[in-house]
């Protein structure tokens, strides 16, 4: 029985059987979703994530923009696609994306000098990279006229500025 490039559903009842169909057969069954993921019957759609940037104050992303464009499969194939293989978020998970978009938004790679404000109310130069995201180096302007070098780490750093 010729098959090739047929499609059967696993709950057809044609009486076609699953491989091996025969011996030494090399037959394979390709997984092929029929129906789309289900759209989220929640609100999320009509709600907006709000982001603190840091040096560019608050974003805000309607969730219609994900929910509707971004990962549906029938607006937006190619995104939806790009989103799914790459990354792993469908509309299924959106929430994941949505913690994950909200957890590293101010996750950015500093560079040599940069001039940042600290949590303390002081700034601050970068002038050595110890790990990207962990601990840095820098040059503290004190409250006194100072300047201080001590090892400072991600977490103590509210912005980068200009």
């Amino acid at each position: 029985m010729e098959l090739k490039d047929t499609m059967v559903g696993h709950t057809d009842e044609s009486g076609v059987k699953l491989p091996p169909l025969h011996p030494r057969c090399r037959c394979t069954i390709m997984y092929r979703e029929i129906e789309p993921p289900k759209p989220l019957t929640n609100s999320l759609s009509d709600e907006k994530i709000t982001l603190n940037i840091n040096d560019f104050g608050e974003a805000h992303i309607p969730m219609a923009k994900l929910t509707k464009y971004a990962l549906d499969s029938e607006k937006a194939p190619d995104k939806a696609f790009a989103f799914e293989k790459a990354l792993g978020y469908n509309l299924g998970n959106v929430d994941k994306l949505v913690e994950n978009i909200k957890r590293n938004v101010n996750n950015y790679e500093f560079e040599m000098f940069d001039k940042v404000l600290l949590k303390t109310g002081e700034t601050a130069y970068i002038v050595e990279i110890y790990e990207q995201g962990v601990a840095y180096e820098a040059d503290i302007d004190r409250a006194d006229g100072t300047i201080e070098t001590d090892t400072i780490q991600h977490a103590d750093i509210e912005k980068i500025l200009k």
